[in-house]
Order: structure tokens, then sequence, then C-alpha cells
């Protein structure tokens, strides 16, 4: 039985970033170039220097219209009992199923600080968040489409249900990576590729780079150094 990814793993795989983690879920031909990250209709508004990675809590809300009923919604604090049944680090992921996705913002200082208590890193949205001092002095990271001063009708729709979000589908206790250039989904299965994979690009990138900065610099030598990299995969 596939072990779950343990701390150390989390935290080396982590530091390399979104993009380092992009580039070798595509040299490992892990799923098509174009799918398991954000799009460009989400931008990282806090906390997006530093690298997270958390397990995803996907909820709806809308927040552009009241709930029709009193019932038949989620209560308001029913969703932190299913973030707690996630695996820690947690990732809150939003989306605004509204006629107005972020016309509100569901989560701002007072969300954020339950939020972190509850050991989530970051949230990720396609509506609205808010505070944004507040959020980035507390160290909660976000992704969201918009910001807005008000909560509006902002209200839980679903909790533990598959969303998508920026063109990234996403399922409770998926694997997600963020930083400021974005979020992408890690398969959970292939830590291990991953991590042995990263480690080699990290050394080849710098051997390169290196190179560029070097003054024996040419651009055959360039030519030769990249094809001897393309062999050796990385």
């Amino acid at each position: 039985m596939q072990l779950p990814p343990g701390p150390g793993q989390l935290e080396t795989l982590k530091s390399f970033g979104v993009t380092a983690v992009c580039n070798a879920i595509e040299l490992l031909n892990l799923r098509l170039r174009n799918e398991g990250f954000t799009n460009s209709s989400i931008q990282s508004l806090t906390g997006g220097s530093c690298p997270v990675i958390g397990y995803a809590v996907p909820i709806t809300i809308k927040s552009s219209s009241p709930p029709m009923t009193a019932d038949g919604y989620v209560e308001r604090t029913k969703w932190w009992d299913t973030i707690l049944e996630t695996a820690a680090p947690r990732m809150i992921v939003i989306q605004d199923v509204g006629s107005l996705p972020g016309r509100g913002s569901l989560i701002g200082e007072v969300h954020g600080s339950i939020l972190k208590a509850l050991e989530c890193v970051g949230v990720l949205t396609n509506g609205a968040v808010r505070d944004l001092a507040q959020l980035e002095a507390m160290g909660m990271a976000s992704w969201a489409g918009s910001t807005s001063p008000s909560h509006a009708y902002a209200h839980i729709v679903s909790v533990g249900e598959q969303v998508q979000v920026a063109g990234l589908n996403i399922s409770r206790g998926d694997l997600l990576l963020g930083d400021r250039h974005g979020v992408c989904s890690v398969p959970k299965n292939e830590i291990v590729r991953l991590l042995e994979i990263l480690a080699g690009m990290e050394h080849a990138e710098k051997e390169l780079i290196d190179f560029c900065q070097s003054t024996s610099f040419n651009i055959q030598e360039l030519r030769t150094l990249i094809h001897r990299l393309r062999e050796e995969k990385f």
C-alpha cells in the first residue's frame, strides 16, 4: 500500500517551489502539460514569496445572493469538522458558484485566524478575499480572482465536494503546492520520483546557469552542454 508523504518529504518538495515541481512533472510525463495547475484568472495576493503545501479542503460558496432558506445550506461552523478530518497541513479551496463570483469575501482577518489555528496554510478561490494586510501578517497565503471590502451574502453551500478553481479540478485530500506563480496539484503517489528528479534538475540548472555567467561562455559550448543535459534527461 502506498504510504502518504512524510513531513520531511513535503518540506523538501515545498523547498523547490511550484515552477520546478511543474518542470519535474512534465519531465516524468505524469499528465498532460496543460493540466494540473491554476490559470491566470487568479493571482497570488498574500504570502506568495514562500511556497506552501497542503491537502485540499474544497468548499463551494455563494456571495452575490442570500440563502433561499436557512435549511439546505451548510451550518456556519460545521465545515470546520471537515477541515479537521483532512490531513494537515491543509489548503482551503473555495469555488464561488454564485452569479457574480467574488461579489463578497468569506475569508478575511477573522476567518483567516480561525483557519490558521486549524493548521491551514493557504486559501485558493475564484472569488474574493479581504484584509490583505492582516492575512499577510499572520502568514496566510491566498490566491484569488479579486478582492472585496464586504462579505456581501457569502455563505457556504457545500463542503468536501470536487470543485474547479482557475481551471484546476480539486478533490478533497489532493496535495497542492503554491507560491507567487500560482498553485499546482502534486501526484501524491509520485513523491519519491519527483524528489529524485528535482535533485537532478537542480544540479543541471545550476551547471547551466554557472556556465552562462562564466567568462568562458560561448554559444557552441552552450549547445553542447544543453545537449548533454538533455541526454541525461534534464
